[in-house]
């Protein structure tokens, strides 16, 4: 589902680092059994800027794909993503109680405008939404969403819900999203979250991730599973690095 990995990627929120960390992992062929390594992933978090960055990369080292969230005392305020292989870059911003959305492909730029609530999720901030009605979904309640779907500057309401049947495990709980409406259910197929049992930790996702196939204008939308491998807390004596918060902080005189 395309803004589903949109960010998926980017934060996949565990359990909360003390200041920051770097996850590890990589995106498989659907239907590989992890069997067929598409993609390896880098995600930076740093808790105190609330910037949290991660790059997509071929076997070979090629960037095809980086995205950004930035959080401001927990909240969203900016999603962005850039696909280097199509030239595409897309972002997501809330502006008070609106949320502003642009794309840009190639030459062609759109915007559109919606309406901000406390439902609106975009990327990875649905894992956050997730944790936070978590009891509830345990309890076999069905929660809604609305998620920012940036290749239509849009949201769409989506159901999340406790799936029993789908197997995930000793100790796991799958989560399945899908969409409410119909027509955005025929075309998008349900996205599954695999947490541990106490929601704490995200072990993988299926859905269509950020990365796409360089073919035609828009590029060709891709259904992978995520699987988060490592984490790597930074050593005590490095220092934090700036973040792009910081960086506009200088640029503005602060």
């Amino acid at each position: 589902m395309s803004a589903l990995a949109r960010g998926l990627l980017l934060l996949l929120v565990l359990a909360a680092p003390a200041a920051g960390d770097t996850l590890h992992g990589r995106i498989y062929a659907a239907k590989s059994h992890r069997g067929a390594s598409l993609y390896v992933v880098s995600i930076d978090r740093d808790t105190e800027s609330g910037v949290w960055r991660a790059s997509y990369r071929t076997a070979t080292g090629e960037l095809v794909a980086e995205d950004e969230l930035t959080l401001v005392d927990g909240h969203l305020q900016r999603y962005r993503y850039s696909r280097p292989n199509i030239g595409e870059t897309a972002s997501v911003e809330r502006v008070g109680d609106e949320i502003h959305f642009v794309q840009e492909i190639g030459d062609r730029r759109r915007e559109r405008r919606d309406k901000f609530d406390g439902t609106v999720t975009v990327g990875p901030t649905v894992i956050l939404y997730i944790q936070e009605h978590w009891s509830a979904l345990m309890n076999g309640r069905e929660v809604r969403t609305r998620h920012c779907v940036l290749d239509h500057l849009r949201c769409f309401t989506f159901r999340l819900a406790l799936d029993r049947m789908r197997p995930a495990g000793p100790g796991l709980t799958v989560i399945r999203m899908t969409a409410v409406h119909p027509t955005v259910r025929a075309f998008v197929s349900p996205a599954y979250f695999v947490l541990t049992s106490d929601g704490r930790t995200l072990e993988s996702v299926l859905s269509r991730v950020l990365p796409r196939v360089a073919e035609g204008e828009e590029g060709r939308p891709l259904e992978a599973e995520l699987v988060i491998e490592a984490r790597s807390p930074p050593p005590a004596d490095t220092p934090r690095r700036p973040s792009i918060v910081d960086e506009m902080g200088q640029a503005g005189g602060g």
